[in-house]
């Protein structure tokens, strides 16, 4: 068993068997975990807030409003309907009010619902979710139906990385930056965006993480430089070429 091998032991069969498929024969895997689901609470970004009390009490505002939002239209749209109904007074206005509300109470109950079941919801995620240093590339895998998606981001690319809600056991958000490159399992295909904040939320070992990722993004960061230099001077070689000029 390699050293790759050994770190990515952690991970399941079918993150370890995506791995593989993107893994450059010179990249060393540094680290490897998951996240822990406890500390996954509310997640919707890293650094996002630096106290998850400060996200439990913004859920609950939000919740509130949209429960008081829904009982006001709840009380004079339907509430009108059905005294109207009970006296035998529908009207063409009446069916009209109630449809044309309907579908924004049907929303906001859904929206309510979210921020009630959204803190639970990113503990489950957190269960499907997997991180991956390299002295390469920083990489999330999300397993979903039985596919395996990578989050790729390039060390060449990123800032530095800072940690963010580091507990006393060891378990922080590991925060960093940079140009994303999405490649899925199913289809083999690829998606590229810009992602300006990013990173390994719930992470344990979280200082160790953050001290591996910045040595390696410094050593990255050098030959990064130096490989798109030369393969800048590549591709004008190449032009000059098609255009005769060399």
């Amino acid at each position: 068993m390699n050293s790759n091998q050994a770190n990515l032991k952690v991970l399941s069969g079918s993150v370890q068997q995506a791995l593989q498929k993107i893994l450059h024969p010179e990249e060393r895997v540094l680290w490897a975990g998951k996240p822990v689901q406890g500390a996954a609470w509310g997640d919707m970004m890293p650094a996002a807030a630096e106290s998850r009390w400060v996200r439990a009490v913004f859920f609950t505002i939000l919740a509130t409003a949209a429960l008081c939002l829904l009982a006001f239209f709840l009380l004079i749209v339907v509430g009108g309907f059905v005294v109207d109904l009970r006296r035998g007074k529908i009207g063409s206005s009446d069916i009209f009010w109630l449809l044309l509300f309907l579908p924004v109470m049907l929303w906001m109950a859904w929206q309510m619902l979210l921020m009630v079941i959204y803190p639970l919801l990113s503990i489950r995620q957190a269960r499907n979710r997997s991180y991956v240093l390299t002295d390469h590339r920083a990489v999330t895998a999300r397993e979903k139906s039985g596919d395996v998606q990578l989050e790729l981001v390039e060390l060449g690319t990123v800032g530095e990385p800072s940690l963010a809600r580091l507990r006393k056991d060891g378990v922080g958000d590991v925060v960093f930056g940079g140009f994303v490159v999405r490649w899925y399992t199913g289809d083999g295909g690829t998606d590229v965006d810009t992602h300006i904040d990013t990173g390994f939320t719930a992470c344990p070992e979280a200082e160790r993480v953050i001290a591996l990722f910045t040595e390696a993004r410094a050593e990255r960061r050098r030959t990064y430089e130096r490989e798109v230099i030369e393969e800048m001077g590549r591709d004008y070689q190449g032009y000059l070429r098609r255009t005769g000029r060399l």
